[in-house]
């Protein structure tokens, strides 16, 4: 889902990180998939943490996607990398990773937020974009039966 969401914000990505952080186009795409990974990241940290209230509260639009400390870390990690990466000047990377995750994450949350959204939807959202060996990790870390529940969902 994260992979569809970024292939409908990408132009205005690209245009902004272009026009906006005066980003060379070859960057501008870098800074996207680097996104794409952090939020990734960030997700499987929160994930194998066992933060799966936080994540659904997250991606159910509950709270202030500038004020969630998931997205607050996602926003450094990018940051990080857009220095580490890219190549990117410490004021630059803050600037871009302030605009693109949280613009990200709201294009995110506007679509999850519109559905049920229970461990087990979330679970199955996202396990595709993050792979078996972590969902596998991950099963014995949820709450009552869930994990056994999705059992097959895992192999």
């Amino acid at each position: 889902m994260i992979e569809d969401i970024l292939s409908q914000v990408k132009d205005s990505l690209l245009k902004d990180a272009v026009s906006e952080y005066g980003l060379t186009e070859e960057k501008a795409e870098a800074s996207v998939d680097v996104a794409q990974e952090s939020i990734l990241d960030g997700f499987k940290k929160e994930f194998s943490s066992g933060n799966v209230t936080g994540l659904l509260s997250l991606l159910q639009g509950k709270e202030d996607i500038m004020t969630n400390p998931i997205v607050m870390s996602i926003i450094g990690q990018y940051g990080g990398k857009l220095i580490s990466q890219l190549g990117l000047s410490p004021q630059m990377a803050e600037g871009l990773s302030k605009f693109a995750i949280p613009f990200i994450m709201r294009q995110f949350t506007q679509k999850t937020a519109e559905k049920e959204m229970d461990e087990k939807s979330l679970v199955e959202m996202l396990g595709s974009s993050m792979g078996k060996d972590i969902m596998n990790d991950f099963k014995d870390k949820l709450p009552g039966d869930l994990g056994k529940t999705l059992g097959g969902f895992f192999s």
